[in-house]
């Protein structure tokens, strides 16, 4: 056994102690499979089907749920130009479609099939299908996601409800705007242009795509070859590995398709008019370096040193916002956003003062200083997003809350599609050990080079 720097235990199939010690989850388990012995005692398991499948499992036994959620390597970035939410109309119709004996489904009767929770999603480099299931529901449900991946047929009727069901998620982000509507706005500002106009006509191209070929993009999307099935609660009891090969080994691996590469950002500025709003909103987003420089790890933890200053610099957000900062690390690693106040005291100028307002809290925290236990309470609020061990509240509520199991299972499925563990395990060692580094990121934050910024102002 070898210890890392996440201080787990990697146990090898071969020790046979521990294929007693958890023959359920060990069953039929296929050559090269592992299992790992975290310190809080939940167990995680990683191994590969025949067909490409990759299957990644965190075993938490004191929960009464268990989170379900399929990845593909796609995402909104690789949206055909003039068909804006190409990729977020393929994940609705693959989460919503008939399939098998399964009839087709809509959002409001997801509410009595899955009450414990569910999303269909996509970030700019990942799709993500995620359902929660009560212990008893869980082998049926799990066979409903095979059978969704064997293949969904798409109708007229299910291509009408996807359409309209994603024209309300517009209309919810921008009335008048929303953190989401921002979020995902300056990110495409950054690959070279954002018209609020996009979204529109690309919900009307789409409109006019026949069924049959969106079947065959489904059928050439999401195979099990380019798939991670990530599974996170309470699987005790269930001879897993024979379960999971009963379900998706037959399924044939699908066709070879390249993944998108990652979309290059730039820095942008641009200041919009929108109707509705009582004063300027917007974002400022900052240029991370790339996800496999070994640079990122430091890169985040400074950002969220950041972070924790902003609710004494800015206050609360206030409507339409509701957040000040967001890095989503398996969402968009490329891109920090900040939400700050517009500067109304002497009209701003033409970016609402946000800039400047990002610089003199970035200031401000350099002059401060830091106390010693606050690169700790960074580590430990953060390490078990990375694949490190729960903290007791965050296992404890995770027994209470099943969406805590949806945040494990979507986390572990991104990281295994980036990396697996041979990855993460390095990057958790340099997010541990770089320890405070904020003054060292100042410059990069400072720098207009490394921003992108998205305004919008009440219109006249």
């Amino acid at each position: 056994m070898t210890w890392d720097m996440g201080a787990r235990v990697t146990l090898r199939l071969a020790g046979t102690w521990i294929a007693t010690l958890f023959a359920p989850l060990l069953a039929a388990a296929p050559v090269g499979a592992a299992v790992s012995i975290l310190p809080d005692s939940t167990v995680q398991d990683v191994w590969r089907l025949d067909n490409g499948l990759k299957v990644v499992v965190h075993h938490i036994s004191t929960t009464h749920h268990v989170a379900m959620t399929l990845v593909w390597p796609t995402g909104s970035d690789a949206d055909p130009p003039g068909q804006t939410g190409h990729a977020a109309l393929l994940a609705e119709l693959e989460f919503t479609g008939a399939a098998g004996d399964i009839p087709e489904r809509t959002r409001a009767e997801m509410a009595t099939i899955r009450p414990a929770g569910w999303a269909a999603a996509c970030s700019p480099r990942a799709t993500q299908l995620t359902e929660i299931a009560t212990l008893p529901q869980f082998p049926g449900a799990l066979h409903q996601f095979a059978t969704r991946l064997r293949g969904v047929t798409v109708s007229d009727a299910s291509l009408t409800r996807a359409i309209a069901s994603l024209r309300s998620d517009l209309d919810a982000r921008r009335r008048p705007t929303s953190n989401v509507e921002l979020y995902g706005a300056v990110r495409d500002l950054a690959r070279g242009s954002w018209n609020p106009d996009d979204a529109d006509a690309g919900l009307r191209a789409l409109a006019r795509v026949r069924p049959a070929q969106l079947q065959a993009e489904l059928a050439r999307t999401f195979t099990p070859a380019r798939a991670v099935l990530s599974l996170a609660g309470n699987l005790s009891g269930i001879n897993l590995h024979s379960l999971i090969q009963n379900e998706f080994g037959g399924i044939p691996a699908g066709a070879k398709v390249a993944d998108p590469p990652v979309a290059k950002l730039s820095p942008a500025s641009r200041t919009i008019p929108r109707k509705g709003l009582q004063q300027p909103a917007g974002v400022v987003g900052v240029l991370a370096p790339a996800l496999d420089d070994t640079l990122h790890p430091s890169f985040y933890f400074a950002t969220l040193m950041f972070a924790t200053s902003l609710p004494k610099e800015w206050g609360s957000p206030t409507a339409p916002l509701t957040s000040r900062f967001q890095f989503s690390l398996f969402d968009d690693p490329e891109m920090v956003r900040f939400y700050p106040p517009p500067d109304t005291s002497s009209g701003g100028g033409s970016d609402a003062g946000l800039e400047n307002r990002v610089d003199t809290a970035a200031r401000n925290l350099a002059a401060m200083i830091i106390p010693p236990d606050a690169d700790a309470a960074v580590i430990r609020a953060t390490s078990w997003l990375l694949g490190g061990s729960m903290p007791p509240e965050i296992l404890g509520r995770a027994a209470r809350d099943p969406s805590v199991l949806a945040t494990v299972a979507l986390n572990q499925g991104v990281r295994e599609l980036w990396g697996g563990e041979p990855f993460w395990s390095e990057y958790r060692r340099r997010f541990m050990t770089y320890g405070h580094a904020y003054d060292y990121w100042l410059d990069w934050l400072l720098n207009r080079n490394h921003r992108v910024e998205l305004v919008l102002t009440p219109a006249k």
